[in-house]
């Protein structure tokens, strides 16, 4: 998703990439189908996206008058780059923004070998209510570690599911 709307395409990793001295292995990158985006955006100049997850790594200044970025990494710069381990899409509801639920599964992904469903609401992870976490939160948790285990309590048909998801390298 983009501010432009729905993007459909691929993730996949560049091997190696330079950003004036800095280099940086394995990088996640997302490229977009071109028909999907080609109405929205000029994609005669790029063939993918690096995005936020390439630019956290650093504290970047602009210096506009003068027409420059200057670059400092930071503390995130050497860890590795990482992607959606469990293989769903979460989003808040709509009428209070409270409840965490699954919009998406990916097929033969870590959630849905544990037995999640599209709308199941997850009210719990690691035993800690979802109240504690941010959705940037449950994202870079669902990217940590693959073999990691993670316990969702799920509230689905007036019941209460606990389901262990193992975290999955997937690109």
């Amino acid at each position: 998703m983009s501010l432009s709307g729905q993007i459909k395409g691929y993730i996949g990793r560049v091997g190696k990439f330079s950003l004036g001295n800095y280099v940086f292995n394995d990088v996640v990158a997302g490229f977009p189908d071109f028909k999907s985006i080609a109405e929205k955006i000029d994609l005669s100049k790029r063939n993918g996206n690096l995005g936020a997850d390439l630019l956290r790594r650093f504290n970047i200044q602009f210096n506009y008058q003068d027409g420059f970025i200057y670059l400092k990494t930071n503390g995130l710069s050497k860890i590795p780059f990482e992607h959606d381990m469990v293989g769903m899409v979460l989003y808040l509801d709509q009428k209070e923004y409270k409840r965490v639920l699954i919009g998406e599964i990916d097929e033969n992904s870590p959630a849905e070998k544990a037995g999640l469903c599209t709308d199941d609401e997850i009210i719990a992870v690691n035993f800690k209510n979802i109240d504690a976490y941010s959705l940037n939160d449950l994202n870079e948790m669902f990217k940590s570690k693959a073999d990691r285990n993670i316990i969702l309590e799920i509230f689905r048909d007036n019941q209460v599911y606990f389901k262990v998801i193992r975290l999955e390298k997937r690109i």
